[in-house]
């Protein structure tokens, strides 16, 4: 299934209101021919429903078929994968008919799957002067990478299957999430301590850093060991000698599957430096992945600045 094929990479920088990108998949192909579709369209907005950060909503039409495919950028990175699609279940039950809305869940969230079950991966940004393919070119670039997964168990006649579903439906979780509370209160707890350390000197700080975090983290994009992430954190503890943070009530939301959990949500920051007489407040999204078991460790950290 797929050896031998060349794989996409992940983008490391994060994804772009508006930007263009296309989907590929293989929609109702018990219906439409058995080869590789491709849709255009641009990222609607960077969370899904209820300001779910694991999701983008896209323009890109999506239809049965094309969950698990990839949502690629002008260069034949991922930035998500298709989900789903707000349809008719959504119009039923709300009376609000809606058209053309998609989701993919993030290539972070995919990026986390991965890592929790040791899969490598390639990831990449476009080069500086890189310029967009067109999407003949895209489809050239990205198809040879795309399969078809089929499973196959005890058929019925298609007279008696009954109409094609219209839409998939959002899930309020990913596949798989794990239904522990206790798993999911420990993985917050771990954050909201590390969060609440931040706030504290900078040697506590980074003593919490480094007993909790991978030797090798996916640091806002990047994978960088653990030397890497404290020098950074260490430079800014240095540049923001006072620093507070408060997590936004009602804004955590945790996932856990397949060994891991992410934890994301928002703070509330401010930060001061008397010598250098500056001050700074604002909000930022925050997002970490743990790995589960006997010694949890922080696998991703990743954010955003929402005001300043």
């Amino acid at each position: 299934m797929g050896t031998g094929k060349p794989h996409l990479p992940l983008r490391r920088s994060q994804p772009r209101l508006g930007e263009d990108i296309a989907a590929y998949g293989f929609p109702l192909s018990g219906l439409l021919s058995d080869s590789i579709k491709v849709t255009t369209g641009n990222v609607n907005s960077l969370v899904g429903m209820e300001n779910d950060t694991r999701y983008l909503q896209v323009s890109t039409p999506l239809q049965p078929g094309n969950s698990g495919g990839p949502i690629v950028d002008q260069w034949g990175s991922i930035i998500g994968v298709s989900t789903a699609v707000l349809g008719s279940k959504f119009t039923n039950e709300t009376g609000i008919a809606v058209q053309n809305v998609n989701f993919a869940i993030r290539s972070n969230v995919f990026e986390l799957f991965l890592q929790s079950r040791n899969i490598q991966f390639d990831a990449a940004d476009a080069a500086a002067d890189a310029k967009p393919l067109s999407t003949a070119d895209l489809s050239d670039k990205v198809v040879p990478s795309v399969v078809q997964v089929l499973c196959h168990g005890a058929e019925k006649p298609l007279a008696n299957t009954g109409p094609l579903p219209s839409t998939a439906e959002v899930p309020s979780t990913p596949p798989g999430t794990s239904s522990n509370e206790a798993v999911k209160e420990a993985a917050v707890a771990v954050i909201r301590n590390l969060i609440e350390r931040d706030s504290g000197d900078a040697s506590s700080s980074l003593q919490a850093v480094a007993a909790i975090y991978a030797d090798s983290v996916s640091y806002y994009g990047k994978q960088r060991p653990l030397s890497e992430v404290l020098a950074d954190k260490r430079d800014y503890f240095i540049r923001w000698p006072e620093r507070a943070y408060r997590i936004r009530d009602g804004s955590l939301m945790v996932t856990c599957a397949n060994g891991a959990c992410m934890v994301s949500g928002i703070y509330d920051w401010v930060v001061r430096s008397i010598p250098r007489n500056k001050q700074a407040h604002g909000a930022a999204r925050f997002s970490y992945a743990i790995s589960l078991g006997a010694n949890p460790k922080i696998i991703s950290e990743a954010g955003n600045v929402l005001k300043q």
